[in-house]
């Protein structure tokens, strides 16, 4: 049986083997010659020999021939008195791989403290760096964290789960303009509208659960007060036991992306000069509204809105004129009709009303004289000039003028067709014989086309009689249309349909040609101080300048400007002061006279009269064909050529058809008269035989 003394150095030695087979460290001893007292299991795993294989043997062993050196080192320090030496170095295994390691070396002291042996504690620096490059990249991976959370152009905040905020980064400051000294430690409730707190109380709940709330679109406020549009997420925080703790939040400002939006969409759909809708929205509301009045069986009404003789002010005034004059005439238009009602501008001159639940006859076309009455009030524009104009409307009521969108508006267009084909600024109602009537329309513009190199024009004259003489003086050339198909067709059939498709510049250049050509055979021919009355249409005269080269017509058929008069309209003479004087101008240089046709039934006055460069004035034969003696007709007839002769202009009557009318203008001192009860308008042959029989025929 062992001794006390042995046995507790047994049970100690016994405890101190379990202790080192127990440790992960690399843990050798060994004596001052260097022999390997001590091996633990670690040192076994790290160089791969046993410690059978170790024990006794010289530690060198594991010692690569380049550090054999280290090894007297270490003794001669260790034997110096120092206690503690720590060296990068590399050691060898059993297959005599390097092994780069950091050795702690320590002295292994006697119970008197002397030196009996060397300790020797091995980390494989292989680990010690991955460990560090791990803390490193650790290191900077909090480091990116945090600079991307400052740098981001979101707002990245984070709270309690009692909405305190426990974070608050730089895009926050920015966003919500509060810094994170003010925001820390507050209510997150602080940047809620009074309206959105029951969103915090939602949210957290939903938090609370493990539930993540995904880019949900709200409003914030500002610091100033202003609303902060955002697109948000929110996430549970967790702690190192899977608690939720928090929640971190994702905040993204969408006030000027929804801003960009909302100003795309209404780009989309909206028209950018009047603001009214455009077509596109138009056809979406006429969708609803139809499947609307269908299943709750009601009507619905379309007007289709065309101006009268809009392209002429535009392209005589400038396209900034015509924008302004549209724009105050879709404002007159617009208050035309009820809030319920949608009115939108096509396009151009166009546009349309739609009138929900509106499908009584004395309702429409009370909307519809509102409108007109509204329209023929004079324009004051911005340079002080006053511009007319009137409109055409065409009416459809669903369903019994169309089942589709498109039908409603194809037919309500045509209906407005019609309007202007019956002489403009009216309404007209859509019937399905005006389905064939613009067929026919599309055909003219068509024909028209060949019109002219077909030779199928002719003019004919009409004369016009010099009240004081009672002889011929003048005649005016009107022209007609001989159709292939249609036979022979007046100007208010095919003129407007010239002017809509530009052939008016070609036909018109052909009337003057021809009608002057005919002028000089018969001056030549008669000797007869004849004058030749040219109409000009308006879209005609405001596009370009014919004089220059009707000047240079003239001259090459010898016959002088003084024996011609262009015939222009009131509407034409007002359209732009500065080019129409311009053009008047051209013509008295050209010895052309000028006439205003139709007059009385436009807006023209003293002021436009006087003026601008005009020969003579023709009252419409409106005036004309009700006067009789002691009648307001014949009074303001009188008073016309009154004030027509105080500004030096002469006066013709149109539409003279029986004697009494006759004599009543000879004694109010009208300068002429044309109308059936002189003559119907004639073939040149006709007038022609008319001039041969006497030099200056009387009536």
């Amino acid at each position: 049986m062992q001794s006390e003394p042995h046995l507790r150095e047994a049970l100690s030695s016994r405890h101190y083997q379990s202790l080192l087979a127990s440790l992960n460290q690399v843990i050798i001893s060994e004596t001052l010659d260097g022999l390997v007292s001590s091996w633990n299991a670690a040192a076994e795993r790290m160089f791969g020999y046993s410690a059978e294989q170790m024990l006794g043997r010289h530690i060198t062993r594991i010692f690569p021939d380049d550090k054999l050196n280290e090894q007297k080192s270490i003794i001669e320090k260790i034997s110096s008195g120092e206690r503690l030496l720590q060296l990068r170095t590399v050691r060898l295994d059993k297959d005599q791989r390097p092994l780069h390691v950091m050795v702690t070396i320590s002295p292994i002291l006697d119970v008197q403290g002397g030196i009996e042996g060397i300790a020797s504690i091995v980390e494989s620096l292989t680990d010690l760096i991955f460990k560090e490059k791990a803390l490193n990249e650790l290191t900077k991976y909090k480091n990116n964290l945090a600079s991307i959370v400052e740098s981001s152009d979101d707002a990245i905040i984070s709270k309690t789960l009692e909405g305190v905020v426990t974070s608050w980064n730089r895009a926050a400051e920015h966003i919500f303009g509060y810094t994170a000294e003010e925001m820390i430690g507050k209510p997150m409730l602080t940047i809620f509208p009074p309206d959105r707190i029951d969103e915090e109380t939602q949210i957290l709940n939903k938090l609370k659960a493990g539930e993540k709330v995904d880019h949900f679109q709200t409003i914030r406020l500002h610091k100033s007060g202003k609303q902060v549009h955002l697109s948000v997420t929110v996430s549970p925080i967790y702690d190192s036991e899977g608690n939720i703790v928090g929640a971190s939040k994702i905040a993204r400002d969408i006030t000027e992306k929804l801003y960009v939006e909302k100003l795309i969409w209404r780009q989309a759909n909206y028209d950018t000069l009047t603001n009214l809708p455009n077509r596109r929205l138009f056809m979406d509301r006429l969708n609803l509204e139809m499947n609307k009045a269908k299943r709750e069986m009601h009507g619905l009404t379309v007007m289709f809105i065309d101006l009268d003789h809009f392209k002429e002010v535009n392209d005589s005034l400038g396209h900034d004129i015509g924008d302004e004059l549209l724009l105050k005439v879709s404002t007159r238009i617009r208050d035309c009709f009820r809030q319920s009602d949608m009115v939108s501008r096509f396009g151009g001159d166009e546009f349309v009303a739609l009138m929900p639940s509106l499908n009584q006859r004395a309702d429409i076309d009370h909307v519809s004289a509102k409108l007109l009455k509204k329209l023929n009030a004079p324009f004051t524009l911005e340079d002080g000039n006053m511009v007319y104009v009137a409109a055409s409307i065409g009416i459809t009521v669903y369903p019994m003028d169309g089942h589709t969108d498109q039908e409603l508006i194809k037919h309500a267009d045509q209906a407005m067709y019609e309007a202007k084909r019956k002489g403009r600024n009216q309404a007209r109602y859509f019937i399905p014989a005006m389905q064939t009537s613009l067929d026919k329309h599309h055909q003219l513009g068509v024909d028209l086309r060949f019109a002219i190199q077909n030779n199928e024009f002719v003019l004919h004259y009409q004369p016009i009689f010099n009240l004081t003489t009672n002889r011929i003086e003048k005649a005016e050339a009107l022209i007609r249309w001989n159709h292939p198909l249609l036979g022979q067709l007046a100007p208010m059939e095919f003129i407007p349909i010239a002017e809509e498709t530009d052939i008016i510049h070609p036909l018109g250049d052909w009337v003057f040609k021809t009608a002057s050509r005919q002028l000089k055979q018969w001056i030549d021919r008669y000797q007869l101080p004849l004058q030749l009355s040219i109409n000009k249409s308006p879209v005609q005269f405001n596009m370009g300048n014919d004089v220059p080269a009707w000047q240079a017509f003239l001259q090459e058929i010898g016959l002088s400007g003084e024996h011609l008069i262009v015939e222009i309209t009131e509407s034409t003479m007002m359209a732009q002061s500065e080019v129409t004087q311009k053009k008047l101008l051209g013509f008295a240089d050209a010895g052309i006279q000028v006439a205003i046709d139709d007059f009385g039934t436009g807006y023209s006055s003293l002021a436009y009269l006087n003026k601008f460069h005009i020969d003579y004035i023709k009252i419409d034969k409106a005036f004309v064909q009700d006067i009789k003696h002691d009648c307001n007709d014949l009074h303001l007839c009188e008073a016309i050529i009154v004030m027509a002769h105080k500004l030096g202009l002469k006066v013709v009557a149109e539409g003279v058809e029986t004697e009494e009318q006759h004599r009543l203008l000879q004694s109010i001192h009208c300068d002429y008269g044309q109308g059936f009860y002189y003559s119907r308008p004639l073939t040149h042959e006709a007038l022609e035989a008319l001039l041969a029989n006497s030099a200056l025929v009387t009536v």
